[in-house]
């Protein structure tokens, strides 16, 4: 008669850490030491009251930012015991999406209350309110070679280019459809859009706002395009 090998307990291929810095790792086959900074492998970071939509780690690697539909940013240590160290409020709807600056010391977010936020990330101010979109604003990008340019994308069919010291778009290309993503190259001078058509278009922003800026279509998505990164 055949007989049904016995499962492993479920502990044999689990992770086991010890709780504080520089413990071991207990792995099949033996343990390896640990070198992060975390307080444990995997660690829950507890704090929004709703659905979170949005989370990006600074560029200099300290910190991470997250957002969602209870309208807050919250900005978090990423060493130790990963503390809530800031609560950015605005928002009256919905964040859908956060930016960092390349210098990690400001970060941008856009709202479905059709606005796109500033904020100063060392100390947890808001800079300024950037309006002019007249629905949702789905996506928010930075061009990190271009210090303060910054592109958003929204359903009310356009895509802007914005100055960060300034409250107002410096260009709009307008779309056939929604736009749920956008990316700035580094050097600022192509956007990236894709959207409710399945098409990312690559915009050369130094031929215009019309049609002609349209350089590129990348065509293959069998739906909406949420992301975009290079």
């Amino acid at each position: 008669a055949l007989v049904a090998e016995a499962k492993k307990p479920r502990n044999d291929t689990a992770l086991v850490t010890s709780s504080s810095k520089g413990g071991t790792l207990t792995v099949p086959g033996g343990s390896v030491p640990r070198t992060s900074e975390l307080a444990a492998p995997i660690m829950k970071l507890s704090g929004h009251a709703g659905e979170v939509l949005a989370a990006r780690f600074s560029p200099c690697g300290r910190f991470l930012a997250s957002a969602g539909f209870d309208k807050d940013v919250l900005l978090w240590e990423v060493f130790g015991e990963c503390r809530n160290f800031c609560t950015l409020k605005s928002h009256y709807k919905a964040v859908l999406q956060l930016a960092w600056s390349a210098d990690a010391a400001h970060l941008f977010s856009c709202s479905a209350d059709k606005t796109i936020c500033s904020w100063d990330a060392e100390y947890g101010e808001r800079i300024v309110r950037m309006t002019g979109h007249t629905s949702h604003v789905n996506s928010v990008a930075v061009a990190s070679d271009s210090p303060g340019m910054l592109a958003s994308g929204s359903d009310d069919k356009t895509c802007r280019i914005w100055d960060a010291r300034l409250r107002y778009a410096v260009h709009t290309l307008s779309q056939s459809y929604q736009t749920t993503a956008v990316e700035l190259s580094p050097d600022g001078t192509r956007l990236f859009s894709g959207g409710l058509d399945n098409v990312v278009r690559v915009h050369d922003l130094r031929k215009g706002e019309g049609e002609e800026s349209i350089v590129l279509q990348l065509a293959g998505h069998q739906d909406t395009i949420t992301g975009l990164r290079l």
